[in-house]
C-alpha cells in the first residue's frame, strides 16, 4: 500500500499550482518538525536542495521516532521540485525542567509571501510526556503559551499567509494557537494541520472549525485524547496499535489520505474509557497522581524512555521500591484513581458487550445460540418494564 513517500514520487516534481497544498503536504512539514535542525545550523544548511549529505541526514534524524522513514523522504524531496527550494528558519528549541516544559518549532517558506510553522510533537523523553500528561489538568501547558507568542512574534516580522502544523503533541499545539490568536491572526493563517494530534479541553468555535485538518489512524488513541469535537478525518493504516501513530504507516490514494469511515473497536473502547475515567477524576488529584509518578520516574535518573525500556528490570526495582515507600495518603490515592480507571474499563467493555450483542440478527446464529441471544433479550426487557417494588415488598422478601 502507498503511503507519503510515494506520493512524494509521483508528484514531487509538481508545483503547488498544478497539484495545490493538500493535507499530506501538510504532514511532511509536520514529520519534518522532528528533524535535529542544531546540527543543520551547525553546517550552514537551511534549505532542502543543500541537504544532500547522507551522513548530514543521518545525523540530522538520529534522535526521531523513524530514522529509516525520515532519511528516506528527505533523499527523495531535496532534489524535487515540488519540495527542493524549502528553506527554514526561526528556529526554536527550548526546555524547562522546572516548568516541565519543552518545545520545538521551525518555520518553513513555502514562497516568498506563504510559510508554515511546523510544531515537533512528542519526543523519547520523561519531561515531554509529563508535559503532555499536564493536558488533563492545567488550562493551558507552557508549551502552548510558547507556541502562541512564537507565532505573534513571527506574524509582526513576516508578511503573508501561514499554515500551521504538527504531529502528535504539535498538532494540539497548532490548534490552540489557531484558536488563541487575535482575529487578525486567524485571517493570515489558512489551515491548521493536525496529524494524530490531542484535543483541547475546551470546544472549539464553529467559525474556525473549517480551518482545522485533523487526522488520525484507525486505531488512533492519542488523538482522540481530550477530543471534546468529533470534527477530525479517518486514514486507513498499514500498521497495528499505536504503531500507527507514525504518519509513515498512514495509506495514501493519489494525492489524497485513504479515509474511512469510523476507528477501529479497540481505539473507540479505549477513547471512552479514557475520557470516562478523565472526567470522574477531579483536577487536583490527576495533579497530584501524576506528580507521584513522575517522581517515581526521575527517582532513576535518566531522562529517556528509550533508556527506561531497555533496562527495565533496574526501573522496576525503583518504581517499586518508591511505591513502597511512599506516604500512606500517595497509596491511598493510588489506589483511588486506579479504582477508577478500572471502573471505566469495566463499565466500558460491559456497555460494548452489550452494544455488540444487541446487533447481532438471529438469522446470523446456530440453534443454541439463537435460544441463548433471545433469552438475553427478554431479561433485558423485562428489566426495563418491571415496576419498581414498594418498600413493603422489599422487607416481606
Amino acid at each position: 500500500m502507498t503511503n507519503m513517500i510515494d506520493y512524494a514520487k509521483k508528484y514531487g516534481n509538481d508545483n503547488f499550482t498544478k497539484v495545490p497544498f493538500n493535507d499530506i503536504d501538510g504532514v511532511i512539514l509536520a514529520q519534518l518538525a522532528y528533524l535535529g535542525f542544531g546540527v543543520l545550523a551547525q553546517h550552514s544548511v537551511n534549505r532542502l536542495s543543500d541537504l544532500t549529505d547522507p551522513a548530514l541526514i543521518k545525523m540530522a534524524v538520529t534522535d526521531t521516532w523513524n530514522p529509516a522513514g525520515n532519511a528516506e523522504l528527505l533523499q527523495l524531496i531535496n532534489h524535487l521540485t515540488r519540495f527542493q527550494n524549502i528553506t527554514w528558519h526561526h528556529w526554536l528549541a527550548k526546555v524547562d525542567v522546572e516548568k516541565e516544559q519543552k518545545i520545538t518549532v521551525i518555520t518553513f517558506t513555502l514562497a516568498p509571501r506563504l510559510h508554515y510553522i511546523s510544531f515537533r510533537g512528542t519526543t523519547a523523553t520523561l519531561i515531554d510526556w509529563k508535559e503532555d500528561l499536564n493536558m488533563t489538568f492545567l488550562p493551558a501547558i507552557p508549551s502552548q503559551r510558547t507556541a502562541l507568542h512564537y507565532t505573534q512574534n513571527l506574524f509582526k516580522e513576516l508578511p503573508g499567509e501561514f499554515y500551521l502544523g504538527g504531529h502528535s503533541k504539535g498538532g494540539n499545539l497548532a490548534v490552540y494557537v489557531l484558536t488563541h490568536a487575535s482575529a487578525a491572526m486567524q485571517q493570515r493563517i489558512r489551515m491548521v494541520y493536525s496529524a494524530d494530534g490531542p484535543g483541547l479541553k475546551q470546544e472549539i468555535a464553529g467559525e474556525l472549525l473549517p480551518k482545522i485538518h485533523k487526522i488520525i489512524p484507525q486505531s488512533s488513541i492519542i488523538g482522540l485524547l481530550l477530543e471534546p469535537d468529533s470534527e477530525y478525518q479517518i486514514v486507513a493504516s498499514q500498521a497495528r496499535g499505536f504503531k500507527q501513530h507514525d504518519p509513515y504507516t498512514w495509506q495514501v490514494v493519489g494525492h489524497k489520505f485513504n479515509i474511512i469511515a469510523t476507528t477501529g473497536r479497540m481505539s473507540q473502547y479505549t477513547q471512552r474509557s479514557i475520557a470516562r475515567w478523565l472526567t470522574e477524576v477531579d483536577d487536583d488529584t490527576k495533579q497530584d497522581f501524576l506528580e507521584s509518578v513522575y517522581d517515581l520516574f526521575t527517582a532513576t535518573n535518566h531522562q529517556e524512555i528509550t533508556y527506561l525500556e531497555e533496562n527495565w528490570p533496574e526501573t522496576l526495582r525503583i518504581v517499586l521500591r518508591g511505591m513502597n515507600e511512599a506516604q500512606p495518603t500517595t497509596k491511598r490515592q493510588w489506589r483511588e484513581v486506579n479504582k477508577k480507571l478500572m471502573q471505566s474499563l469495566i463499565a466500558e467493555a460491559g456497555l460494548s458487550v452489550r452494544q455488540t450483542i444487541d446487533q447481532v440478527k438471529p438469522s446470523q446464529l446456530g440453534t443454541e445460540a439463537k435460544e441463548f441471544l433471545n433469552k438475553y433479550r427478554d431479561e433485558r426487557r423485562a428489566k426495563k418494564t418491571e415496576p419498581a417494588s414498594s418498600p413493603k415488598q422489599d422487607n416481606q422478601s
